[in-house]
């Protein structure tokens, strides 16, 4: 037990004085200070091209194919150890049927998760440098590709000329061109909904205002672009050598999974936006946010915002029978339900963030423009345009917080006093 406890003592996260943090406060979650600030327009250029040039969006690309608008993939991890040792190819499966993998393809999974550990041991303010290698490496691996996809392909391909030949489906006219173009839409955002919902994560690094916007919008147009071409001259090669049945069952299953992102995210990007923007027009107490307790404006009914699951629920669940369907299809659902599903994120970003402007206004929340009296984090560099009313000068743990009142940042002690009192 004691060597248990050692365990878990060296492995506790702990605050910049080396104390055992609480769950309300950490360094990891904290407003950041200006010196941990380090993202610069190349980083968020070098960020948002890196992520965007992957296996996934060349299948998803290569995916969307199958609704008549193969599948190319294969683990990144599984073709390296295959080139390497070709036997790998030919592992003994020992997996029964049921699962919809190998044991080679497990043995990949395993080997790509503990390579990514080391990767989660790097803190973002020290990412500059390893994003602009990772987009480096990756722009020239992908534009090897094409040219190597293009030799092999020896020329445009198939694409150009007949869909058909290549995905085995018809494809789609009229109006069902036209739902399945609104599909592939929703499918194509629904990949980049984490990124969306959590854009503050890395956002808040940026080493001033507005260093985040075009330089990504740059890096999406251009992963995008690469990734076109990957998949157009990609499928061209896979078209010979794959097999129809196992194009129809991996796209269906990979855009079913792509696609169900946007049910859940597109709510809840919709609420935090309209909370951010409309309902508090982007005036915030910093301070609250750390606060476990009724006196925080955030603490809501039990630190529960009835409002968000309200708003929540409500843009959710019109889209369920559609994405029930799209997961299992032998369950027959009406096709506008289907369409609507189709349109889940728009729908559920603008729809579900109206119900809850609307719910706010009828029922406002508590302390609706309240900021901090004092830079009680010190999150502003001299000179920076501070918010409304906040005064520069109060650094975390000092007992003055202006008329306010008191404020400590929470310790592991002082929460789990908390939590005993409640």
């Amino acid at each position: 037990m004691k060597g248990l406890n050692n365990f878990v003592d060296k492995v506790a996260l702990r605050d910049e004085k080396g104390e055992p943090v609480s769950m309300w406060y950490n360094e990891d979650i904290r407003p950041i200070p200006p010196h941990r600030r380090t993202w610069t327009s190349w980083t968020y250029f070098s960020y948002q091209s890196g992520v965007g040039i992957i296996i996934v969006t060349w299948s998803t690309g290569a995916s969307l194919l199958g609704l008549g608008l193969s599948w190319l993939g294969m683990m990144c991890v599984r073709a390296t150890i295959g080139s390497l040792w070709p036997s790998f190819y030919n592992l003994r499966n020992t997996f029964p049927d049921s699962v919809p993998m190998t044991t080679g393809d497990f043995v990949a999974w395993f080997i790509f998760t503990l390579l990514c550990l080391g990767g989660v041991m790097v803190k973002p303010e020290n990412f500059h440098w390893p994003s602009v290698a990772t987009a480096s490496v990756n722009l020239i691996t992908s534009l090897a590709l094409v040219g190597w996809f293009a030799h092999r392909a020896g020329g445009p391909g198939v694409l150009f000329k007949n869909t058909e030949s290549l995905t085995g489906v018809e494809p789609a006219r009229g109006s069902e061109f036209g739902w399945a173009f609104i599909h592939a839409l929703t499918t194509v955002i629904s990949s980049q909904a984490t990124g969306i919902l959590g854009f503050a994560d890395w956002g808040r690094y940026a080493k001033r205002p507005g260093c985040q916007r075009y330089p990504q919008g740059l890096g999406m147009a251009l992963s995008d672009m690469i990734s076109v071409l990957i998949t157009v001259s990609g499928s061209s090669i896979a078209g010979g050598t794959m097999q129809p049945w196992v194009l129809s069952n991996t796209s269906s299953k990979f855009l079913a999974v792509m696609g169900s992102y946007a049910i859940f995210l597109a709510p809840l990007t919709g609420i935090l936006h309209c909370e951010y923007y409309l309902v508090r027009r982007q005036r915030l107490s910093l301070q609250d946010m750390f606060l476990p307790n009724s006196s925080s404006s955030y603490w809501y009914f039990h630190g529960i915002s009835l409002r968000a699951v309200v708003s929540f629920c409500a843009g959710f669940f019109v889209f369920l029978p559609g994405y029930i369907h799209n997961i299992t299809p032998s369950i027959e659902v009406g096709k506008a339900w289907s369409r609507l599903f189709y349109m889940c994120y728009p729908l559920g970003y603008f729809g579900t963030g109206a119900i809850h402007f609307a719910i706010s206004k009828l029922f406002p929340p508590q302390d609706l423009g309240k900021v901090d009296e004092y830079d009680i984090f010190h999150t502003f560099a001299p000179g920076e345009k501070l918010p409304g009313g906040i005064i520069m000068g109060v650094s975390p743990g000092d007992t003055e917080a202006g008329e306010s009142g008191q404020f400590v940042v929470p310790t592991k002690e002082t929460s789990d006093k908390e939590d005993t009192e409640r």
